[in-house]
């Protein structure tokens, strides 16, 4: 229950640094199902797309962040995309594509936010 007279201010994580991950929860759907601000995003809504969840524990705290990969799938139940895609990128630093509990690098930047390195 919020309590105006007893507040204490939390450690959040150091700007520009970067923390040892791990992927927590992989969603599959298409795009619109991941996205909020459908405005800006540049191509189709419909496009099959995994929502990546990764998480910083420090301390007695947990960071998240996540990512959206956008993917086709073909006759043969592969998962193509092209090596200038995220998902590709994804591919060549760690050597596979997103599964759980696999581990990822995160940079925070100057507000402290997480994002995954690519």
């Amino acid at each position: 229950m919020y309590n105006a007279e007893k507040g204490i201010e939390i450690e959040t994580i150091k700007a520009d640094t970067i923390y040892d991950g791990v992927i927590v929860n992989v969603e599959d759907g298409n795009v619109k199902k991941f996205i909020t601000e459908v405005e800006k995003w540049k191509g189709s809504l419909e496009q099959s797309a995994i929502n990546v969840w990764m998480e910083v524990k420090q301390g007695k705290q947990t960071f998240k962040c996540n990512q959206i990969f956008t993917y086709n799938e073909n006759k043969d139940g592969y998962t193509e995309y092209s090596p200038k895609s995220n998902l590709g990128k994804f591919f060549r630093k760690y050597a596979g594509l997103p599964k759980l509990f696999m581990k990822v690098k995160l940079l925070s930047d100057s507000e402290g936010y997480l994002k995954l390195m690519l």
